[in-house]
């Protein structure tokens, strides 16, 4: 099995939030030499905003704003918000979302 996450497996996040361009969040998240490439792929039209205490990921050793989890990160009763955004950042679309532990969310268009 190849393993393409450099700093192994585990959740990514970074603490860059949605008021980030697309570009930027690119460039962080898939370095200089891969950041127009995964652009033009759309890997950062959307944007999952977790609150999350951040003593549950660790910061990688590298100049880009990188953490992770190594271990299954869940929704389950989480308050998180969904970004769908245009190529300067800004949210197009909005939820709001709050999850249960019954296994019930609730997301409200913003």
């Amino acid at each position: 099995m190849e393993i393409d996450a450099k700093y192994g497996q585990g959740v990514y996040m970074t603490s860059y939030g949605p008021e980030k361009s697309q570009y930027q969040i690119a460039l962080n998240n898939y370095g200089d030499g891969l950041a127009e490439q995964m652009l033009q792929a759309g890997k950062t039209d959307a944007i999952i905003a977790i609150d999350i205490p951040i003593s549950q990921f660790s910061k990688v050793n590298s100049d880009r704003d990188i953490y992770i989890a190594y271990g299954n990160v869940t929704l389950a009763d989480k308050k998180y918000s969904f970004y769908i955004r245009d190529v300067y950042g800004n949210a197009i679309i909005q939820l709001q979302c709050n999850s249960h532990l019954s296994s019930r969310s609730s997301c409200y268009v913003l």
